[in-house]
Parts: C-alpha cells; structure tokens; sequence
C-alpha cells in the first residue's frame, strides 16, 4: 500500500457545510464576484500548500478554469482539475451547451414542447436554483426565453 497522507480543505462561504464531517478545514472563502477572490485563492493553495484543486459546484468550474490560466505557470505542481475556461463556459450555459450538443450529434432533451407543464431553467442556473414550472402559454410569454432552456 502506497504510504500517502491526504488533507482535504474546502473553501466555503459558511463553515456549517458537510463538508464539514471529512475536511481537514474549512477555508471561509470569497464569493464568486469578489475582487480579492483569486488571490485569496492562490494565497490558500500558497499557506495550506494545496496540490489538487476539485471544483464542486457548476459556477466553481469557470472561477477555476480563469484562476488556472492566470496562475498555473507560477505553481507547475498544482493540479487544477477542471477543463479549459471556453468548454467551461459552454457547459455552464445550458443554451450554449445544448447548442453544441446538437452540433455535435449528440442526443439532448426534447425543448420547447408544445405541451405543459414546462420546465424553465436559468441558462446559468445550479443546483435548480430558478427553475420555473410553465403551465400555460400566458406564464410562457413571461419568460425571456434569451436566459432560460425549457424542457419537458
């Protein structure tokens, strides 16, 4: 057996994640539109000398992805787990990423079904944040269909 000592330390906005139960630490962290919030991050990865970064929520993915190319020359021996910052964006935007689906043959839920209730999801949305449940045409014309994917 490989001899490998393993701290996990997650970075969060409360410390009453569950996280909590498998952490080594939480990390009070920054929110996603604060200034300070990559070098809080890089700071981290610094004092708490971090070698793998796993983002876990949608919107962590493209904050990773523009911290990786900012910094990942300056710490080679880090690896950030997360693709490159355009696949990120596209696969956080349900718009984009059903689009590219398509484009790609790939097989994606029937949308805009002419039969309801529809589901309308935030193109950016995460963990079902913002859906709307559609039940006829009146709350359909509500909807800036620009920002939201339905679904059946």
């Amino acid at each position: 057996l490989l001899n490998i000592k393993i701290n996990i330390f997650s970075y969060e906005l409360s410390d009453k994640s569950p996280i909590y139960f498998v952490a080594k630490e939480i990390i009070i962290g920054k929110k996603w539109e604060e200034e300070s919030l990559f070098d809080h991050i890089e700071e981290v990865i610094r004092t708490k000398e971090i070698h793998i970064l796993v983002p876990f929520v949608d919107q962590a993915t493209v904050v990773l992805s523009k911290l990786k190319m900012q910094i990942q020359e300056k710490y080679p021996n880090v690896l950030f787990a997360v693709s490159e910052l355009f696949q990120t964006e596209i696969f956080f935007d349900k718009l984009l990423a059903n689009k590219w689906c398509l484009l790609n043959k790939i097989n994606v839920p029937p949308q805009f079904v002419n039969e309801f209730p529809l589901i309308a999801k935030p193109k950016g949305g995460s963990a079902s944040k913002g859906i709307i449940v559609v039940e006829n045409n009146e709350q359909l014309m509500k909807i800036d269909q620009s920002e939201f994917i339905l679904v059946k």
